[in-house]
């Protein structure tokens, strides 16, 4: 059962800076999933020399020779403290901000008018496909035309029409002037959670696997850039991600302190028999926050390819744009690098080509991702430890 609570109202302005380089400029309007539009062809040639992926272990520490343009200034409120939920709910806090389009007058700030879709993830795991709401869902709006029936990686957008959604089978909830809006949810179910771009009706990005067992609020931030939607949770007792970019903003110190950013990338093989071991040869792409779009419509070839989360695989031909780097674990499963503070694509990649991606905000100091692999690589995932 989902029950609709209480809206808030308020209002922001902001102010942003974005100034992508020459490099970047192809890649940054692209959508990334539409057919008609999504074309990759204005983006800059492929050089194979530089960024195809390597047999060879690569040197550490390995640094990335594009800089990355990141937005400086987001106008963001403070928040007040969530509502306690009753026994059997939680309270969910929606908060939308950051900048729908970098090319209008409006800065970056809260945003009103953004629309979430909450949607039961019942049967999602079962083998009946016909009783998957999720699948319903995808149907509904026009993601199986993808592939799409269970997930979507992150930075990923789906083009569909108010129509479709408004048809879908989902809850709705919209934000208000301050860009919050709230809602209960009941503990026993599990949620996808898509918001709907009010600038285009384009799903904009989503989240999977809400769990809210035992919380009593959640916060899921909901951060638009480029086009895209990053969708992050707070306060989920089932899963506590790393999420300081909106007090960041708010207290002016999003990209202060030292740069680069350092990172470790750590991959190790698992199975049920031998112990955790070293996985070296494995190939981590980093993907500047001003190419996600353009990333996706690469990999989908322009929607051709599915874009389903388990099932998206990258050829070698999508690594070859400059706006694409590539990391390689030595034989030691390590791999080390520097990036300029700011928001990224990270995608780790089997020998098969399948993906698993996470969107990470990067400040100054050192992050360390593990890279896991069970079964001969069959089942990988990577998280930020």
């Amino acid at each position: 059962m989902l029950m609709i609570g209480l809206l808030t109202t308020a209002g922001a302005a902001c102010s942003a800076q974005d100034s992508p380089g020459p490099s970047d400029a192809a890649a940054t309007s692209q959508p990334t999933t539409v057919p008609s539009d999504a074309t990759i062809a204005s983006q800059p040639a492929p050089n194979p020399s530089d960024s195809a992926v390597s047999s060879q272990p690569a040197p550490n520490p390995q640094s990335l020779p594009v800089a990355f343009s990141p937005s400086a200034v987001c106008d963001v409120v403070p928040l007040d403290e969530p509502v306690r939920a009753g026994d059997d709910t939680a309270t969910v806090r929606f908060v939308a901000y950051g900048d729908i389009d970098e090319d209008d007058d409006v800065p970056c700030g809260m945003l009103s008018d953004v629309r979430i879709a909450i949607i039961s993830e019942e049967g999602a795991y079962s083998a009946v496909k016909e009783e998957d709401k999720l699948l319903s869902w995808w149907t509904a709006v026009g993601g199986d035309k993808l592939g799409i029936d269970t997930f979507i990686p992150p930075g990923t957008r789906v083009p569909t029409t108010p129509e479709k959604v408004s048809a879908a089978p989902a809850q709705f909830i919209t934000t208000g002037p301050d860009g919050i809006a709230e809602v209960l949810i009941d503990h026993e179910d599990d949620y996808s959670l898509c918001a709907i771009s009010p600038a285009n009706d384009m799903i904009a990005g989503c989240y999977h696997r809400l769990r809210p067992r035992g919380s009593v609020h959640i916060t899921v931030y909901i951060y638009f850039t480029h086009g895209h939607a990053i969708i992050e949770i707070e306060g989920n007792d089932w899963y506590q991600e790393i999420n300081d970019r909106y007090q960041r903003f708010l207290d002016d110190e999003i990209w202060s302190g030292e740069e680069p950013a350092t990172v470790t990338f750590d991959a190790a093989y698992t199975d049920d028999i031998e112990p955790s071991r070293p996985y070296g040869d494995v190939d981590i792409i980093v993907i500047g926050d001003d190419h996600v779009d353009a990333w996706w419509a690469a990999v989908s070839d322009n929607g051709t390819n599915e874009l389903d989360a388990d099932r998206v695989f990258v050829g070698s031909e999508v690594l070859t744009y400059d706006w694409v780097h590539v990391i390689t674990t030595g034989p030691d499963g390590l791999a080390e690098t520097a990036l300029p503070l700011g928001d990224y694509l990270i995608c780790s990649v089997t020998w098969r080509g399948r993906l698993s991606c996470v969107y990470e905000n990067l400040a100054s100091g050192h992050h360390t991702f593990e890279v896991n692999f069970w079964e001969g690589g069959n089942d990988f995932s990577i998280t930020r430890r």
